[in-house]
């Protein structure tokens, strides 16, 4: 990883380069771009990502149903470059955060006004898929009810994919960026992750209530992210304070694919605004300029 951050670094071709090539590998490309805007600003942040969409925009042109992701891949690179400027200018993880979400959200927005048909097109193999499943599990048990699949579903959706991918694609662009200029500091900023009350307050809120109603499911899980990710910085945390081995961490992520976990999280991710369970449950993590977790 280290070889291909310096190869990013050493010019505007190789960034370039990489960006086009890497399209076709999952975050490589997001992930220059991210490292690029965090070092040499939007300037150059931008003129990557026209070389990442290159392979998207020359496939449209020859397929034009393909234009939906093409924007999709946009909106991507965009929250990415926001978050990434943001963290440049401030080097404040949760303002950066905080700022990718809402250019998501936006994203996400102006993809369903963008591309109605793409939407009803999702709408009804989503409907179908519903009804194939309910059809398997009544042969062997009650049928659960099925949600209404919505335009404002799918729209959140997407916009959440957007935030998932943008902050991977951030997090990889900032770990590259200390593993060349700042051995360790990725760790050190990322266990230190922390949003204010009233950020905390902020996101909470807007996820509260929109996990509570089926359609707008999504749009909770993307205003929870800046919560999770500082669930996710307390437990890395305690277990590098803690000398554990990296398999605590998996399970962390494995277990946070099942609903009520997530939830455990959030909650955790909420109340430690409050609490600062990092300062209260045992010693700081020691800070040494070796590789990051």
């Amino acid at each position: 990883m280290r070889a291909l951050a310096e190869f990013i670094m050493r010019g505007r071709a190789q960034a370039a380069a990489v960006a086009l090539l890497g399209s076709f590998i999952p975050l490589v490309s997001s992930s220059t771009v991210a490292l690029v805007s965090l070092r040499r600003g939007g300037y150059d942040g931008f003129f990557v990502i026209g070389w990442a969409l290159l392979p998207a925009i020359v496939m449209t042109v020859a397929s034009p149903d393909t234009l939906p992701m093409t924007f999709y891949s946009l909106c991507v690179l965009v929250a990415v470059v926001g978050g990434a400027l943001v963290l440049r200018s401030q080097a404040v993880w949760s303002v950066a955060v905080i700022s990718l979400v809402v250019l998501s959200a936006t994203g996400g927005l102006v993809f369903g006004v963008t591309f109605p048909e793409f939407i009803a097109q999702l709408i009804e193999e989503m409907n179908q898929t519903q009804q194939q499943m309910q059809a398997q599990q009544a042969e062997n048990a009650e049928a659960a009810a099925q949600v209404e699949v919505t335009p404002a579903l799918v729209a959140g959706l997407i916009a959440a994919l957007v935030g998932f991918n943008a902050l991977l694609a951030l997090v990889v662009g900032r770990w590259w960026q200390a593993m060349l200029y700042n051995p360790g500091g990725f760790r050190q900023e990322f266990h230190e992750f922390r949003l204010s009350r009233t950020q905390a307050l902020l996101c909470f809120g807007a996820a509260a209530v929109c996990i509570t109603r089926p359609n707008w499911l999504f749009w909770g899980m993307l205003a929870a992210l800046p919560l999770f990710v500082q669930c996710a910085a307390v437990v890395h945390n305690r277990i590098y304070a803690k000398r554990l081995g990296a398999q605590w961490l998996v399970l962390f992520y494995l277990v946070m694919l099942f609903q009520p976990f997530f939830l455990v999280a959030f909650t955790i991710g909420f109340t430690d605004s409050w609490v600062d369970y990092r300062r209260r449950i045992g010693p700081q993590s020691p800070r040494q300029p070796d590789s990051d977790q």
